[in-house]
């Protein structure tokens, strides 16, 4: 997953009486009252993680490379500790989860603030726009060209889905949702998001140049995160300053984006079994996962079937608190009512299938479960953790209202 790539240019900004005025028309759119809860081993779960703050600064983006830089006891230990809380938040029911989330709601809620989840008006509004996204990029299966990073369809027929996009006809169909519109160019015919503004309750946005590109497998309950920029870190490039939180789109989090797409046409949403982060180059997550690698043994990436590590272990819950497993925790967490109280069970670490020789791809797979309730259904107010190998149970217990 390349998250935040550092080699795009920062474009010079233009003014805005250089827009023709048919493109300057094109760019503006006018669009539980009591809640207990004992965790044998845990970390607290009430220490706070703010959901309704922006994304916080995305690190440089960093490629794996045996004997590379392992992420510090620091490091670790607050990746572990924010995958605890996490998992906390994935179990509880969605006002517990609230209470947790210190919601201001009444009855609070750790919904996302987007009562219609699937953002039909908002993406709009905010002037996110589709942009073209080709076949070849969204095909995972391994007969693709040498030119390409997504072989890995041994993973996708181990777990029984589809590798191929919809164009192929297969059940993959990818998104790039950009916050600009790529069909305005500047004068050299380029795509120019710095120069693009919108209108949202008569206040002037500019766009960011962000871009959310993902894939969707309704049939397989699979989503695919493929290559993130966030609004901030895009105006930062865009615009040569840090911006202010109120310049930036109020829809910014890549998990309700993704969500959106998800719920879009789909008869079974509960049906989420799997999230894969393809290519992972964020340097917090690549530090973390060169850790256990090497605490586990391993001086390469390992090939599918990879190397499994369970919630019940602090690897487990340090990569659900890195940033990539961040943006799942919050996609599962803050739709609980479209999706059911789901969490991650295990995460899978593994390479692409090319030769051994070649720089390896890391692909993170998030195995996704509804949580059940002590007496065997789903949801309710006691959720129990899944036991792991070495009998380690968490257990919450959730009282409604």
């Amino acid at each position: 997953m390349e998250v935040f790539l550092q080699s795009l240019p920062v474009s010079v900004l233009r003014s805005r009486q250089s827009f023709p005025p048919r493109q300057q028309l094109h760019t503006m759119r006018i669009p539980p009252k009591f809640l207990a809860i004992a965790a044998y081993f845990t970390l607290p779960c009430i220490l706070a993680i703010n959901p309704r703050s922006s994304p916080p600064n995305p690190s440089e983006p960093l490629l794996w490379k045996p004997n590379g830089d392992i992420a510090t006891a620091e490091e670790w230990a607050s990746a572990v500790q924010k995958g605890n809380r996490l998992t906390c938040r994935l179990e509880a029911n969605d006002e517990a989860a609230g209470r947790l989330w210190q919601d201001t709601r009444n009855p609070p809620s750790a919904h996302s603030e987007w009562a219609d989840a699937t953002l039909q008006n908002e993406l709009v509004q905010w002037a996110w726009d589709r942009g073209d996204y080709d076949a070849e990029n969204c095909d995972f299966s391994d007969d693709v060209s040498e030119d390409f990073t997504n072989k890995i369809g041994t993973t996708m027929q181990a777990l029984g889905v589809s590798a191929k996009p919809r164009e192929l006809n297969g059940d993959i169909e990818c998104f790039n949702i950009q916050h600009f519109d790529d069909h305005v160019s500047d004068s050299e015919g380029s795509p120019e998001p710095g120069i693009q503004y919108y209108v949202v309750e008569g206040r002037e946005y500019q766009c960011t140049g962000a871009h959310v590109r993902f894939g969707i497998n309704h049939r397989g309950g699979m989503i695919i995160g493929i290559d993130f920029k966030s609004p901030r870190y895009a105006a930062r490039l865009e615009w040569g300053h840090e911006p202010y939180e109120d310049e930036l789109p109020r829809v910014k989090r890549v998990s309700d984006i993704m969500t959106a797409y998800w719920l879009r046409d789909n008869p079974t949403p509960r049906n989420l079994k799997y999230y894969i982060a393809s290519n992972v180059l964020n340097k917090q997550t690549v530090l973390l996962l060169s850790k256990i690698l090497v605490d586990r043994g391993h001086s390469l990436v390992p090939y599918w079937p990879g190397l499994t590590v369970g919630m019940w272990e602090d690897a487990g819950e340090a990569l659900l608190g890195s940033p990539i497993g961040t943006t799942l925790a919050f996609l599962l967490a803050q739709h609980k009512a479209e999706l059911g109280i789901k969490h991650v069970t295990d995460i899978t670490i593994f390479r692409e299938n090319y030769p051994p020789e070649t720089s390896p791809a890391i692909h993170i797979l998030f195995r996704i479960e509804d949580v059940h309730t002590l007496d065997g259904s789903i949801g309710g107010r006691a959720q129990a953790r899944d036991t792991g190998p070495n009998s380690v149970i968490r257990i919450h217990h959730i009282s409604g209202s």
